[in-house]
């Protein structure tokens, strides 16, 4: 078994750590997102605050960001201005 990642009912999920390291956000930020339903999330049983998300799901999301150009469109276009850049996702 791969560290962070459990198998429930035929079903794989991965650690929110995972996916909170991947997008490098905090943990919390992760909680968030499911809690408003931008990413699907289960709670453990019997371990409030902690959150898997099935691997599956984590993997698509994955690929549509790799594809995603967006970032290196307003690089180009910031420039050296790119690193003073930063959107606020709230």
């Amino acid at each position: 078994m791969e560290p962070y990642k459990i198998t429930i009912n035929g079903v794989e999920y991965v650690d929110i750590q995972v996916v909170a390291e991947y997008y490098d956000v905090k943990v919390e930020t992760i909680r968030d997102w499911i809690k408003k339903r931008k990413i699907s999330g289960k709670e453990i049983s019997n371990q409030a605050g902690n959150y898997i998300i099935p691997l599956e799901e984590f993997e698509y999301l994955k690929r549509m960001r790799d594809k995603d150009q967006t970032e290196n469109v307003i690089r180009e276009l910031l420039g050296e201005d790119y690193e003073d850049w930063y959107v606020d996702e709230d």
